[in-house]
């Protein structure tokens, strides 16, 4: 996982040439985890923080609607424009 990280992390610097308007979003759940690996990842070679936000995608899964209890929604975090 260590690996596969450090290579995506390697991927995104190149693709975007730095981290110029680059934040790092995560779904609620354990996806907010891997967010903050990123940006972790991101700032050692880079020497900078990125912003890391979190969206909450419960009211939109489809399957909501197949008889799962309701969804308990938290809240979306985006503290950068």
């Amino acid at each position: 996982m260590e690996r596969a990280l450090v290579r995506i992390t390697q991927e995104i610097l190149e693709r975007n040439q730095g981290v110029k308007d680059l934040v790092s979003m995560g779904i609620r759940t354990g996806k907010v985890y891997l967010a903050e690996r990123f940006r972790d990842k991101i700032e050692r070679p880079e020497g900078i923080r990125v912003p890391c936000g979190i969206i909450d995608i419960d009211l939109y899964r489809d399957d909501f609607a197949v008889g799962l209890p309701r969804p308990l929604v938290g809240k979306t975090e985006i503290p950068f424009s």
